[in-house]
């Protein structure tokens, strides 16, 4: 896990959850870096686990940093989400442990880790780079302030 979180609610919840089930030696907290130091928590890792619930969930920077690093999210379908990764077999149906393992399990056991690992990357190269972005930004803008009213 990577990030900072601004409860201490929250991170000590989460630490009891992984004490509870045995798996401290297994799931390491790290806080929130920069680019570099990112690229060598994710090298080795398959799947970005998004289990938000929150309300006011836009477009996640941190989802799109991982989908550029080749991750495959299983995610809930808040805010953004899905139409950022726009695959649904990548969507959870309900906040559940079980319904993230059984994406994972999927995934594996039908071998499409390389598949969606590159969907991902190129989800974020054909949509989200500076470039598309502010293209899309101007086309916007050009279409807002060019546009004739009649009355």
């Amino acid at each position: 896990m990577i990030g900072n979180s601004e409860s201490q609610f929250y991170t000590d919840y989460i630490n009891n959850k992984i004490k509870e089930s045995n798996l401290e030696s297994r799931i390491n907290i790290l806080p929130a870096c920069n680019h570099k130091e990112l690229k060598k928590h994710l090298v080795d890792k398959s799947f970005y686990i998004f289990p938000s619930k929150e309300p006011r969930e836009g477009h996640s920077n941190a989802l799109t940093e991982a989908m550029a690093w080749g991750l495959i999210p299983i995610t809930t379908s808040q805010g953004f989400n899905r139409s950022v990764i726009e695959n649904d077999s990548l969507i959870v149906e309900k906040l559940d442990v079980k319904c993230f393992v059984n994406k994972i399990k999927y995934i594996i056991d039908n071998d499409l880790i390389e598949q969606f690992s590159y969907n991902s990357y190129n989800r974020v190269l054909s949509n989200y780079t500076d470039e598309i972005v502010l293209e899309k930004l101007k086309e916007e803008y050009d279409f807002l302030f060019n546009v004739k009213f009649t009355s």
